[in-house]
């Protein structure tokens, strides 16, 4: 499995109406895909990364927001923060290109990721 370690800021997205968005880590280590909000002492989830069964990086968030599905749960996480409780709106325009590169980085290293684990061992 890949060593491949990636670990940026992000908020995860409770909700449709009101995203309530919270801070945490966002950490690929060891073919393990995990995010911990910030002061919390477990982490919201944990997953391998073959467990994984979907991930999309939407293109009308021009690459700063991420759906995974896991396990039966969906995890909507953003790279771009929000000072607001509705939409994107509080968002600054100084922020929005590190959370593009972000969102590329992280778009690169799950597809490499989930294609490694999926492969047979020995393969």
């Amino acid at each position: 499995m890949g060593s491949t370690i990636l670990q940026t800021p992000a908020w995860l997205m409770r909700g449709v109406i009101t995203y309530n968005a919270k801070l945490g880590t966002l950490r690929l280590d060891g073919g393990r895909l995990s995010f911990r909000e910030t002061g919390a002492e477990a982490a919201v989830f944990d997953v391998a990364l073959a467990d994984i069964d979907d991930v999309k990086f939407p293109a009308y968030n021009f690459g700063s927001v991420v759906r995974i599905d896991a396990r039966a749960n969906r995890y909507r996480l953003a790279f771009l923060a929000s000072e607001r409780r509705f939409k994107w709106s509080g968002a600054r325009m100084r922020d929005v290109r590190p959370a593009r590169r972000w969102g590329k980085q992280w778009k690169a290293a799950l597809v490499q990721g989930r294609a490694a684990a999926s492969r047979p061992p020995g393969g």
